[in-house]
């Protein structure tokens, strides 16, 4: 059965009790907050011996619920001996993020990231389902969706955009954990479709199967990634999620091009959404 995941566009009111760092684990935190630029967040290998742990590497998207802003994200929980996020957007902006220690809180495992123009809180009781708190950059309210990297894996993702060149609009994101798909053919496979529009954030993490007459029609896992001459590719056909209404899906790309399922050139991506009121919109999907 399909997990989809609803997050809405609130400014969160959680409340921090006890939010300092106790005494005993301020001095471990002290010398972590640099940011250590010789030690890239996103060249590092996710520490094996965390995997079980809140401690590691993570990596996803981040996107607006109301425009079509996106981008990446990584945050290295003490990964190697350091505490820092960093942003990559599409646009070109590059956010490097410190840890606030005045208001992170080891004991609950809410961990608080500050840049000049940018903030936001990470909880990982639950590291399969990391939860993001007011993640506001430039006074935007963001989302952001992650996967923890584990057996030395370094998850992947692809942003990118949907619209049905009327009112419905958004952004349509792909996340893997970086395990291999198993048809050989050095890609990924999806761990989760991401999708933002109208103040909200939902999430698929179940694809399905489908046939691919391109190869010589065998089934195929949905899988994403990079192989030599072909760069962000995603094979995603007839695919199919909750995204507040019944959503189909098709989406094959490599090196900016489009293809059917029997390799065929196409303009773009494609989805039609049916709403419970049963209004049905067509579009496009481009990913970055």
């Amino acid at each position: 059965m399909k997990k989809i995941h609803l997050l809405l566009l609130v400014v969160s009111t959680f409340a921090f009790t006890n939010c300092s760092i106790d005494s005993t684990d301020e001095n471990n935190l002290e010398s972590n907050v640099i940011v250590d630029y010789q030690n890239s967040i996103k060249e590092q290998v996710p520490n094996a011996s965390f995997d079980t742990s809140e401690k590691g590497l993570y990596h996803g998207i981040i996107a607006s619920g109301t425009n079509q802003k996106r981008g990446k994200i990584w945050v290295n929980i003490d990964n190697n001996s350091l505490y820092e996020a960093y942003v990559e957007m599409v646009d070109g902006d590059k956010i490097a993020y410190h840890l606030n220690k005045e208001v992170t809180n080891l004991t609950s495992k809410l961990y608080t990231f500050q840049s000049e123009t940018s903030s936001f809180t990470i909880h990982l009781e639950d590291i399969k389902h990391p939860v993001f708190y007011d993640i506001v950059i430039d006074n935007e309210p963001f989302f952001a969706h992650v996967l923890k990297g584990t057996n030395t894996r370094m998850p992947i993702s692809l942003t990118g955009t949907f619209t049905d060149n009327a009112a419905l609009a958004g952004t349509w994101n792909l996340i893997s954990s970086g395990i291999p798909a198993p048809e050989g053919f050095g890609y990924e496979t999806i761990s989760s479709a991401v999708v933002t529009f109208n103040g909200s954030m939902l999430t698929d993490t179940m694809g399905e199967n489908f046939n691919y007459p391109c190869v010589s029609n065998p089934s195929f896992t949905p899988q994403m990634g990079n192989a030599p001459g072909n760069t962000n590719a995603v094979i995603a056909h007839n695919q199919m999620s909750n995204f507040n209404g019944v959503t189909t899906w098709d989406l094959s790309t490599g090196n900016g091009l489009y293809f059917d399922s029997s390799c065929n050139a196409l303009a773009s991506g494609s989805f039609s959404w049916t709403s419970a009121s049963g209004i049905t919109k067509t579009g496009v999907i481009f990913i970055d």
